[in-house]
């Protein structure tokens, strides 16, 4: 074999690696230019499933206290008095703690919207309501739509809540009902 016959065995060679690598490089320059808007969808997606895999109810509760974080909603507190007979009373079922909270949190949101004479009847639109009359706490918002996203992962899903999940799903159920208890009223 020639010299340039093995240069020519050589060049094809290369032609047909760099065929091989041509669409996985172009999908990771794709996904690397447009990793920001990836994200924001895949955080707009409430489930998910894909063979074994789904969302669950730590995914939301984890999106919430992140939510909390980035508001300067404090998370954690110390249980009190009444936490710890919530949570004997919700013992052995987790999940019914997170119910008893997500109800607090709907009462706080009701009040709250009275005062603000907004009208709706579930606790999405009691928060879109008050988004829009001015009436929500800055950076409240995705805090009570990840947390109603718990909370509906908990009772409408095979989604296991652990006691963990549960006592911290209060305390942030919690610091949301007092920011909401100091929110501002309109001036009637």
């Amino acid at each position: 074999m020639t010299a340039a016959a093995i240069a020519l065995e050589a060049a094809k060679i290369a032609v047909d690696l760099l065929k091989s690598f041509a669409w996985p490089a172009a999908l990771i320059i794709v996904v690397l230019l447009l990793r920001k808007q990836i994200t924001a969808i895949l955080e707009r997606i409430k489930a998910f499933r894909y063979g074994d895999a789904e969302m669950s109810f730590s995914d939301s509760l984890d999106k919430a206290k992140g939510q909390a974080a980035e508001a300067g909603i404090t998370v954690a507190r110390p249980l009190d008095a009444a936490d710890r007979r919530a949570f004997e009373a919700a013992d052995p079922q987790p999940r019914a703690l997170v119910i008893e909270t997500w109800a607090a949190v709907e009462r706080e949101l009701r009040t709250l919207s009275r005062a603000w004479d907004v009208t709706a009847n579930s606790p999405a639109e009691m928060i879109r309501g008050l988004e829009l009359a001015a009436g929500l706490p800055h950076g409240t918002r995705p805090v009570l739509d990840y947390l109603r996203d718990a909370r509906n992962r908990a009772v409408h899903s095979d989604t296991e809540v652990t006691e963990g999940e549960a006592l911290e799903f209060r305390m942030l159920g919690k610091s949301i009902i007092e920011r909401l208890r100091n929110a501002p009223r309109p001036n009637t």
